[in-house]
């Protein structure tokens, strides 16, 4: 016998299609300006700033 949860589920018809958004997860990064920050520059801003 088929469980409760899969006999709610209506019939899908073969050739139907869901037209979804690509999927993204995380950060999008902003676009390049042409300048490279490192890790001292970041440590550097830290010490200034006190953090």
């Amino acid at each position: 016998m088929a469980s409760p949860a899969k006999m709610r589920q209506p019939p899908r018809p073969a050739d139907s299609t869901v037209a979804e958004p690509e999927s993204f997860y995380g950060l999008r990064p902003f676009p390049s300006r042409g300048v490279v920050v490192t890790n001292e520059m970041i440590d550097q801003l830290r010490d200034k700033l006190g953090s």
